[in-house]
């Protein structure tokens, strides 16, 4: 805790990075246990060079350092409500192995200056699981995430998401609090729409608006009206998706973030990927139990028990989600009647045009024989038939495919044996030994993962 003056510089680079490193460089000394978090001695210890990592200066000034004191203007008012509860915070970052700083060409030439020493991150994140001692409904968890950008936002996300972006970016398995720390929680969904609303920067700097859009928003502005100016109640997203999986994955986080949906409204295929449109509303979903009660909180897909589920008067059961207006065959559903279970076995809805037709099912994770994921809007089901099948992006032909994206997960819902996971094992072809002592058919290639 001393100054870095009153020591033998060239003795301690050998251990650690100097302030030196950082002089002329487009990097600050970015703080991953913030300052702001700690008091006393804890707060000096924040500022060792041992507690940063190169980050952006615009990056970290403008977004990483302000969510970081959003966040701990959260916990003082959760604390003093509960202060029995107990705040944990974990931050990491994703290393560029080959990016480092101070960097040759972007520094004053100086030929004792050493270069390349400190590695800059891609990425920067946090968790925080926040624990009541005796009630769990008060106990919520979030997490953020961030490029270390200038022009980057700050994603804010559910923990599992995070794991699940971190096991991405680490190509390894990620598990930061056990059990995620109450994921589902009321109050999970609540604090984690708080930080996003409050640290969303420059929203519309996000958005690629086409200029007819514009052009309509600002004549309804000029319009002269009896009360208030117009409100924008809606409006339809335009994007490319590879696969549902892509798609259902950025609904997801959007219903978790925003109490906003976005549901399905146009299909159309352009060589391997989709051109998807979904219109956005509020996320009002039902109960799946047939008493139509209201949803308190977002309809979420549970991985664990391959479901969705919400909370509804304090109990968290099964729902319907909303995330498609469109049938199977693209045909438009009833305005009132959006794809949903509504008491069947299968997802369907009341078409605009008259009758009823089957609706892809929402649970992403679909894939098809030949390991590609399902369509957005043709995800793996039966659709009236006797035997699974699904689309892909990359094919017009039917497939029989897998209703869950695992090792161990074979087509017409057969479970493959633990020490045989689904692979090529010598074929062109994936499969794997199943528990009814035949074989059968898989969607994923596990022998590389069973082999490491």
């Amino acid at each position: 805790m001393s100054p870095e003056s009153q020591f033998d510089v060239d003795q301690i680079k050998q251990n650690q990075a100097i302030n030196g490193y950082y002089i002329y460089t487009d990097y600050d000394r970015g703080q991953l246990n913030p300052s702001s978090a700690q008091c006393g001695k804890g707060r000096d210890a924040t500022f060792t060079l041992t507690n940063v990592a190169p980050m952006d200066d615009a990056f970290y000034r403008h977004h990483w350092y302000k969510v970081g004191k959003e966040v701990n203007r959260m916990l003082t008012t959760e604390l003093q409500q509960n202060p029995a509860a107990t705040p944990y915070l974990i931050t990491g970052t994703i290393p560029q192995a080959n990016y480092r700083i101070p960097q040759k060409e972007k520094s004053a030439q100086d030929e004792q200056r050493e270069y390349e020493k400190v590695t800059v991150p891609s990425h920067v994140w946090t968790a925080l699981c926040f624990k009541h001692p005796t009630n769990d409904k008060e106990s919520f968890s979030l997490g953020y995430f961030g490029q270390n950008q200038p022009d980057s936002s700050i994603e804010v996300m559910s923990v599992r998401d995070l794991n699940n972006k971190l096991i991405e970016l680490y190509d390894d398995m990620v598990k930061i609090f056990v059990d995620d720390c109450f994921p589902e929680n009321e109050k999970s969904q609540e604090m984690a729409k708080s930080l996003y609303i409050n640290v969303q920067l420059q929203p519309l700097q996000q958005l690629q608006i086409t200029p007819n859009v514009m052009k309509t928003y600002e004549k309804a502005l000029k319009f002269s009206f009896a009360s208030e100016k117009p409100t924008v109640t809606d409006m339809t997203i335009s994007l490319f998706s590879d696969s549902s999986y892509t798609f259902s994955k950025q609904t997801e986080k959007l219903k978790y973030v925003s109490d906003t949906a976005c549901l399905l409204t146009s299909v159309k295929r352009n060589a391997s990927t989709e051109l998807l449109e979904c219109k956005t509303v509020p996320e009002k979903s039902k109960t799946e139990d047939g008493s139509g009660e209201d949803c308190t909180s977002a309809c979420l897909y549970n991985k664990e028990t391959d479901d969705y589920k919400c909370y509804s008067k304090q109990n968290l059961v099964k729902c319907s989600p909303l995330y498609s207006a469109i049938t199977v065959k693209g045909e438009k559903c009833k305005a009132d009647h959006p794809c949903g279970i509504y008491g069947w076995s299968a997802y369907w809805c009341n078409k605009e045009s008259g009758g009823w037709y089957y609706c892809s099912p929402p649970v992403y994770e679909t894939k098809a024989q030949s390991g590609d994921y399902c369509r957005a809007n043709h995800a793996c089901s039966k659709y009236g038939k006797s035997l699974d099948y699904c689309y892909t992006t990359k094919s017009e032909q039917k497939q029989k495919c897998c209703t869950r994206d695992d090792c161990f997960t074979a087509v017409d819902g057969k479970t493959c044996k633990s020490e045989h996971p689904c692979g090529y094992y010598g074929q062109s072809y994936l499969w794997c030994n199943t528990t009814d002592g035949s074989w059968a058919y898989c969607c994923k290639n596990c022998e590389q993962q069973e082999s490491s």
